[in-house]
């Protein structure tokens, strides 16, 4: 927990105003260290964090990321930590882009590890342009749309938050405000086919 950040305290806070889960901050790996110490480093600081949301009475969420020193990608590094806890004290706020991303065809068996620790589920798509990901809109990239039908057989009722990363100019401007919204709209109507809800 950061002291220059005022982590007690705005969770402190937090909790009292109602905030029932937040997105907990990351961690990133020293590639020039061995790893496993890192991952073993970084457990009591994930224990004091929640013994901290139980008490205040809020629930901490850890976001998946990709990228080649981020703690979390391959999904397996937290969930050695995070399978120590119910999923109402520490749970994935999980993202099918950054799962695809770093499990390829494997993502599935990520999502069956940690299916019941998601507390939040974000959907986004992507596409490599060479060795860079790009955002894209929802269903025209590489997130399979049957993870939206897997997550909801898994009886998953928590939030969904459906990203729009792709969305380029300012929003201040008319046109491209309308363009926001309209390929928000078209992103809600292919979310809610791949969840069943249409």
């Amino acid at each position: 927990m950061s002291t220059e950040q005022r982590t007690e305290e705005m969770l402190r806070t937090a909790a009292k105003l109602g905030v029932k889960s937040f997105r907990m901050n990351y961690f990133k790996y020293d590639l020039k260290q061995p790893i496993w110490e890192q991952l073993l480093a970084i457990r009591p600081k994930i224990k004091d964090l929640v013994a901290l949301c139980q008490e205040v009475g809020i629930q901490p969420m850890f976001q998946n990321h990709s990228g080649q020193d981020y703690f979390g990608a391959p999904v397996w590094d937290i969930f050695s930590i995070m399978r120590e806890y119910p999923a109402e004290q520490f749970s994935f706020a999980f993202d099918i882009l950054h799962a695809t991303c770093e499990g390829g065809k494997s993502w599935p068996l990520e999502f069956n590890l940690v299916k019941d620790h998601i507390g939040a589920a974000y959907f986004k798509d992507f596409k490599w342009e060479g060795r860079k990901l790009v955002t894209v809109p929802l269903g025209e990239g590489q997130v399979d749309p049957k993870y939206g039908e897997m997550l909801m057989k898994t009886g998953y009722s928590g939030p969904i938050s459906l990203h729009v990363e792709y969305l380029e100019g300012n929003p201040k401007d008319p046109a491209v405000l309308k363009g926001f919204r309209e390929a928000h709209a078209r992103d809600v109507k292919t979310l809610k086919g791949w969840l069943g809800w249409a």
